[in-house]
């Protein structure tokens, strides 16, 4: 029987992209390894912690990557049997933990002691009901599932979901101390492979930087004739918020390195695992019509 499927819609454009960003990040986090000062010398010369660039990634930085993760939850289908109510409890927090985020960012992301009681309880509690509502919304409207939409929401809910507990995890058990934090001698710098444990302190890796990468799935759903061009848009998010990161003195250029190395190697893989799902579900379908 003739072949009647379209190929694949999506190109491996990302996953070649990723490779090659994953090969440059290495050699960039190797260099810093052999000479360690140079991390220090690129905070001393760079640092201006008060400007408005540094002020506005700290609030903003994050807040596309967790609308680009609550995007993807939105596309990810509903089982044929119907939304359960554990399944309907896990999308309502996860569109709420990006809505608390965001009303975080224009409260002016300071800490939410500063807020006050009142403010944050207000802000949970709308973030809460936006989330409900977001998820009875999703029971109630047909998304058409296609191969774009599928490959983009398991690549981005891989690097929201599980790079960022590998970030936290990094963060705990290496505690290094932030640029900003450092006495007026610059002492207490350490190269950024050493772990010091839980110190308290949670410079490497740089968290802004991570989630400012969860906007690179979203390739997946622009037309293929466009890809290259939203690929380098796409990859100028996290290069502006990480020199944002270094210039507020939050993190060293290996904090932002290493991030990105996390970010990266987790797209690909997760890119290489939709694509593979993609391929087995197609030879699947060609089966059945032959």
């Amino acid at each position: 029987m003739p072949d009647l499927l379209p190929p694949p819609p999506f190109s491996p454009l990302l996953g070649r992209a990723a490779v090659w960003l994953l090969a440059i990040l290495g050699v960039a986090l190797v260099a810093l390894a052999i000479t360690p000062a140079s991390d220090l010398a690129v905070s001393v010369a760079l640092v201006t912690p008060d400007s408005p660039f540094a002020t506005a990634i700290q609030r903003w930085g994050e807040v596309p990557g967790l609308l680009v993760a609550s995007l993807a939850l939105w596309f990810v289908p509903i089982p044929i049997g119907g939304m359960s109510p554990a399944h309907a409890v896990l999308r309502a927090v996860g569109h709420a933990g990006a809505v608390f985020y965001v009303l975080w960012a224009f409260a002016g992301h300071g800490s939410l002691s500063e807020l006050g009681r009142a403010e944050v309880s207000a802000g949970i509690a709308l973030a809460l009901a936006a989330g409900a509502a977001l998820t009875w919304a999703r029971r109630r409207v047909h998304v058409l599932p296609t191969p774009e939409r599928e490959h983009f929401w398991r690549v981005t809910l891989a690097l929201a979901i599980g790079g960022s507990l590998v970030v936290l995890a990094f963060k705990l058990g290496f505690g290094r101390i932030r640029f900003r934090e450092m006495l007026e001698d610059l002492d207490q710098f350490s190269p950024w492979w050493i772990p010091h444990g839980l110190t308290g302190h949670a410079s490497f890796p740089s968290g802004h930087t991570f989630w400012s990468w969860v906007v690179l799935p979203i390739v997946a759903l622009v037309p293929p004739r466009r890809r290259v061009l939203a690929l380098v848009a796409a990859l100028a998010w996290p290069v502006t918020v990480a020199l944002g990161r270094v210039v507020a003195g939050a993190h060293f250029l290996s904090d932002v390195l290493f991030a990105s190395v996390v970010a990266v190697l987790v797209v690909l893989l997760a890119e290489r695992a939709a694509r593979r799902a993609a391929l087995a579900s197609e030879g699947g379908e060609k089966r059945e019509l032959d």
